[in-house]
């Protein structure tokens, strides 16, 4: 087996043992168990349990960003197709990838404590709102940078929001009509930008 496969095999093995135990649960001879392994076998290719963590936690937002990308190429050339993504994209994390979605918000819990994880936490952040901040941008040209910036910031908090309140207790309230209603709280904002009116960038019946 060659080394990205065994790799791969570890950090799968690790998201099913911190899913089940937490980050601070999980021990190096859990995912070697899980993962049918030898402990030493996993040592070879992460010698510490930070290293394997964080690698982890870059497959997660790897599998994310891609999965993004591909939403992005699909969806139709429409701002408001767009920028609707991230918020499909998040709803479908939160139904179909629960375990990646609690490990990561244990990465966040373990940032506090750990300076390592925070730093690297907060970029994998960045690239969220970034990648909302750069679609307004592509399509709002015109539009103030501070907005952007803003609107990414309260995109995000809504989307981790979701996750917060619905893994704790799932179906207790409905994502659809959720992230409808945030998708149009957005909406509000960006028309009350100079070059974004609802005659020209935003349809009235978005």
């Amino acid at each position: 087996m060659g080394n990205i496969s065994m790799q791969e095999r570890i950090l799968d093995a690790a998201l099913e043992v911190v899913a089940k135990y937490t980050i601070n649960g999980t021990r190096m001879h859990l995912i070697a168990k899980e993962a049918e392994l030898l402990t030493s076998n996993i040592q070879y290719y992460f010698r510490t349990k930070e290293a394997l963590l964080l690698a982890l936690n870059q497959k997660i937002l790897s599998e994310f960003a891609e999965e993004r990308k591909i939403m992005r190429e699909q969806a139709p050339a429409s701002f408001l197709d767009k920028l609707k993504i991230f918020f499909t994209q998040k709803k479908n994390i939160i139904l179909n990838k629960r375990k990646q979605d609690n490990t990561h918000f244990d990465f966040w819990i373990q940032g506090l404590k750990h300076k390592t994880i925070g730093d690297y936490f907060y970029q994998s952040q960045d690239g969220w709102r970034k990648a909302i901040a750069d679609t307004i941008a592509e399509y709002l040209p015109e539009s103030d940078p501070q907005m952007r910036k803003y609107i990414s910031l309260i995109m995000l908090s809504m989307m981790q929001g979701a996750s917060l309140q619905y893994n704790i207790r799932e179906g207790f309230f409905d994502l659809d009509v959720y992230f409808e209603l945030c998708f149009k709280m957005v909406l509000a904002v960006l028309e009350t930008q100079p070059s974004c009116t609802p005659s020209k960038t935003i349809p009235t019946d978005a």
